[in-house]
């Protein structure tokens, strides 16, 4: 089959390349605040979990450092890091492939389900009222939102979210939560949504705020697990199947 080599540096079969443009890395190259490797390593994972760069596309460290106009050291300490993180994989003959998430994604909800609902249960025990007082605000926020402003209501959902792990202090479950925050609802997913579902999201939002307010842990813990699992659902049944290889 004929192989393609992408402007990223990616290689694939072809029609499978990844635009240099799409992955940003003329603003990835800016910025004093981070290193190469961060900035490598934050644009391949983004592009990685957002799908523009697809499983099974082969990553070849020279290409991308030869497009970066970089050494390869930067870019080698980006590619370990996401081996840690399960996104590639060694390939047969060099450099790495891009696993294809899309099988994990339902285990990934899981996972989030079970961490998210820890931190609700710790934060109906530590939550400040000022906190309290802003996750009204981004209920009503919701509320008043435009349905097909889906930038926005993704950015609500985010904020309304990660503002109740925050509300755990427990640094080291936020970040084992920010570590699967990428695979999260964003535009696409939300896309999928009916009213009725998003009716209901809105109100699972409000009974979560409730039992945070009467500091019940067991209630916050239940129903953000039952929230995540109502989206995981709607999201799976959106999806398309995908069959494995055996």
């Amino acid at each position: 089959m004929r192989r393609s080599v992408s402007a990223a540096g990616t290689e694939g079969e072809s029609g499978k390349s990844v635009d240099e443009d799409k992955l940003g890395w003329a603003s990835s190259r800016s910025g004093a605040d981070n290193t190469i490797a961060d900035q490598v390593y934050r644009r391949l994972r983004r592009a990685i979990v957002n799908g523009e760069i697809q499983g099974r596309t082969r990553l070849v460290e020279s290409n991308i450092a030869r497009k970066l106009g970089a050494s390869r050291t930067p870019v080698r300490e980006a590619i370990s890091r996401l081996t840690s993180d399960g996104l590639v994989s060694p390939h047969s003959s060099g450099g790495v492939e891009v696993v294809d998430t899309q099988f994990e994604l339902d285990d990934i909800y899981r996972i989030r389900e079970a961490l998210e609902g820890c931190a609700a249960a710790l934060a109906a025990e530590r939550v400040t009222d000022a906190e309290l007082a802003r996750l009204r605000e981004l209920v009503e926020a919701t509320r008043n939102s435009d349905p097909h402003d889906l930038t926005s209501r993704v950015r609500i959902n985010t904020e309304f979210h990660q503002l109740i792990c925050a509300a755990s202090r427990s640094e080291r479950l936020i970040q084992m939560v920010n570590a699967y925050r990428e695979f999260f609802i964003g535009e696409q997913a939300l896309g999928q949504f009916t009213q009725g579902a998003s009716v209901q999201a809105l109100k699972d939002h409000e009974d979560i705020l409730h039992a945070l307010r009467d500091r019940d842990p067991k209630r916050a813990e239940r129903l953000v697990r039952r929230h995540l699992e109502h989206s995981r659902r709607r999201i799976r049944s959106g999806r398309r199947p995908i069959a494995r290889d055996r």
